[in-house]
């Protein structure tokens, strides 16, 4: 209920319900629950002030509105507390309620308040409230226990409505600088809806195909952009560049791919399935010569265990692809439905494309390292380290003097171990980086070029793009209602800055 008059303060009054305590008629049985978190919800904000309305015929000590008064405001910076019905207190109790006027029992930091509301004969007799008013304060300035109260300026309507405005005017003094950053806050977001809506499409044609070509480029430049490492925009929120950090998350899929390639490598659990396939496969060769074939068989084994992380990788990169230059049409080209659906069917297309070309190039990759190759000294280093590595870890189990039990078939298996961890230990370094060079040449560096050649061509087919620019209706009225809503909130701050 809106109230307008000149003569009444500037307030906004919520009348909370007493506590019920049993359930009346269809009321439900937690009524009394309901009642006190509804009571609650209000209470607590901080830039409200809290009346705490006892009759003056009623026990203090056994008022719960106190309580949760006190709970909800334990430091009293927002409570008042206002003494109702004092023509309906007994006789000789009047001490007790000027005890409470004076904080002398239950003490409110704030103080207390007492007034004489309209009783129903009153309001049968349509008193007005002009003359309830003068009545109230005839009734306590000639009261023989209140009159002190009148004085003292702490009884009646006027004067619990003037003290409400001053308290008001100070919890809203506190709660400007909360007010001003929440309305920057908004602020700043309508603007941003605002910036990602544009400022609509221009009628004339030569500004139109102008818009054209700046959106579709603003479009390319962003995606160039982020496929580089760089952000789209100056301008966005750290939650829109964490969306759209897609550099950061195509390096955590490769460091991934490189963890899971590197915890395949050959060790000694693989010692007993060596000898056997040894033993199995063993040719016309002496003892100690090691078999190429059964070497060759056991490197290609291996290095097709990395095939699976690198498909992984690869569908990795091509969903945070996807994800992000998602989100980028949906940021820029959100506001022209048409359009919008289009560039991202062609996008779609490209991205495939070029996810198709870096699987074939990894699939090559990996027929390369089926051929077993690196150069000798190349070779040589990775086997003198794995030798290092394994005297080293003798040494550590059994110390610097050591008996070799082993037979001559478990030497030659580990000899062929050794082989192989060096081998794979080259195929690894390889792979780690150029499958992850592999997908990025191609979902990155390559998809961003097809993408602005494809906006190029648009551009060239203008009559049949310009088609495509038609604004969404409801984007247009949303962009009048943030415009409003923008313009309401500068007029806000303008407001609280000149009220604080």
């Amino acid at each position: 209920l809106d109230v307008e008059s000149p003569d009444i303060p500037d307030v906004t009054l919520i009348d909370l319900p007493g506590i019920a305590r049993i359930a009346v008629g269809q009321q439900p049985k937690d009524i009394g629950a309901q009642t006190k978190a509804l009571i609650k919800k209000y209470i607590q904000k901080d830039e409200t002030i809290i009346l705490v309305v006892v009759p003056c015929n009623q026990d203090i000590a056994t008022v719960e509105a106190l309580k949760l008064a006190q709970e909800a405001d334990p430091t009293g910076t927002r409570t008042l507390g206002v003494l109702t019905k004092p023509d309906l207190i007994d006789p000789g109790t009047e001490a007790t309620i000027l005890d409470i006027m004076d904080n002398r029992k239950y003490p409110l930091k704030k103080g207390y308040t007492i007034i004489k509301c309209r009783g129903q004969k009153d309001i049968d007799d349509d008193v007005p409230l002009s003359e309830a008013t003068d009545n109230e304060e005839k009734f306590f300035k000639f009261h023989e226990y209140f009159e002190e109260l009148f004085r003292e300026k702490k009884t009646g309507t006027r004067t619990l409505a003037g003290k409400l405005t001053t308290e008001l005017v100070e919890q809203i003094k506190k709660s400007v600088p909360l007010l001003k950053k929440d309305i920057n806050e908004k602020l700043a977001q309508a603007d941003r809806e605002l910036r990602l809506m544009g400022t609509g499409v221009p009628q004339d044609p030569m500004d139109r195909m102008r818009f054209l070509v700046d959106l579709l480029n603003e479009f390319t430049g962003d995606l160039g952009k982020l496929a580089n490492g760089d952000n789209s925009r100056t301008n966005m929120t750290r939650k829109e560049q964490d969306e759209l950090k897609l550099i950061s998350k195509v390096r955590e899929a490769h460091e991934q791919f490189e963890t899971e390639i590197q915890g395949l490598l050959p060790d000694k659990d693989m010692l007993d399935d060596i000898k056997e396939l040894i033993e199995t496969n063993r040719g016309n060769e002496l003892p100690g010569f090691l078999s190429y074939p059964v070497c060759q068989a056991l490197i290609r084994e291996q290095v097709d265990k990395f095939k699976e992380p690198a498909n992984d990788c690869l569908q990795r990169v091509n969903q945070e692809v996807e994800s992000v230059a998602s989100q980028l049409i949906t940021d820029r080209l959100q506001a022209y439905p048409p359009l919008e659906r289009e560039i991202k069917r062609r996008i779609d297309e490209l991205r495939q494309a070029q996810e198709k070309t870096a699987r074939e190039v990894i699939e090559q990759q990996f027929e390369m390292e089926s051929l077993v190759f690196t150069q000798d000294k190349i070779f040589k280093k990775a086997f003198e380290e794995v030798e290092k590595e394994d005297t080293h870890a003798k040494r550590k189990k059994d110390g610097f003097q050591f008996v070799d039990e082993r037979s001559d078939q478990e030497k030659e298996a580990e000899r062929m171990l050794q082989n192989l961890k060096a081998y794979i230990n080259v195929s690894v370094t390889r792979l780690a980086d150029t499958v992850p060079m592999a997908i990025s040449l191609h979902l990155l560096t390559k998809f961003a070029q097809e993408v602005k050649t494809q906006m190029s061509m648009m551009i060239g087919q203008a009559g049949k793009t310009l088609e495509l620019l038609q604004e969404d209706a409801d984007i247009v009225d949303k962009r009048r209602a943030l415009e409003e809503k923008r313009d309401r909130l500068h007029k806000a701050y303008q407001k609280l800055v000149k009220f604080n």
